[in-house]
């Protein structure tokens, strides 16, 4: 089974590609196995972040991306990303803005999926998948 729908909504000024960011989910989707449902995908500024982080997790600090498993049978889950934070994380990691954002993109359907990193072993399991992810069929 696969994901069915992905609702990208932008409700940030950040100049953002959706053309690829659009490739990378299906990529993603193609490698992912979760019941039929849809997904919400929603780009927001580092205030609607700080806010989301601080109302959910009681963070009061920015965050690049936040996932929200919903237990309903059409809805898979809502994600939420800073394209502000993930270019200074990009900044700070001296890496592509894409690059970081498929890495970003890759972890919020991990969380989906089932995956967590609570501990460093977890961490790192996550990690590997999120690999596992972003890799791109070859072809000979």
């Amino acid at each position: 089974m696969k994901i069915n729908q992905v609702n990208i909504n932008v409700n940030t000024d950040a100049c953002l590609d959706l053309e690829y960011i659009n490739e990378v989910i299906v990529n993603i989707s193609s490698r992912i196995i979760l019941a039929d449902g849809q997904v919400s995908l929603s780009f927001i500024n580092d205030v609607d972040m700080l806010k989301l982080n601080s109302d959910y997790r009681s963070i009061n600090k920015t965050t690049d991306v936040l996932t929200f498993c919903i237990d309903d049978e059409d809805i898979l889950g809502d994600i939420y990303i800073s394209p502000d934070t993930v270019q200074k994380n990009a900044i700070e990691n001296n890496i592509e803005f894409k690059e970081e954002l498929s890495r970003v993109i890759a972890h919020a359907f991990a969380h989906l999926v089932g995956y967590d990193h609570e501990t460093d072993e977890e961490y790192h399991i996550m990690h590997d998948y999120e690999d596992f992810l972003l890799t791109r069929y070859e072809t000979i």
